[in-house]
């Protein structure tokens, strides 16, 4: 994530599955069933820590297990930098060859 002033950018909370609203995060949203009111979210701030949610008829459930890339802060001279893994198994769709998503992302 690009940052014209890379000093000032927020992470302060470390605790799992916070909301990270106080943070700047990257997050992912996976709409499997393409309804667009359901989805998969994962969020992370630049220390790593994890926030994930079920979005289902828009309201928010917590979820699974998934990875992001340590160590904690991945800064460098124009923002940070995220790697995100997350198991198709832990996605609940039906799994049809021709399934369509919708996906969202946004910094």
């Amino acid at each position: 994530m690009t940052d014209s002033v890379p000093a000032e950018i927020r992470a302060s909370e470390l605790r799992r599955d916070n909301t990270l609203d106080s943070d700047d995060t990257f997050s992912v949203l996976l709409d499997t069933y393409h309804d667009h009111r359901n989805a998969f979210v994962f969020r992370v701030n630049p220390r790593g820590t994890r926030f994930d949610a079920l979005v289902r008829n828009e309201a928010r459930f917590y979820y699974a297990d998934w990875t992001s890339s340590g160590p904690p802060r991945r800064a460098h001279g124009t923002g940070w930098s995220v790697e995100i893994a997350i198991p198709f198994k832990i996605l609940r769709f039906t799994g049809a060859a021709s399934q369509a998503w919708a996906s969202t992302s946004s910094a």
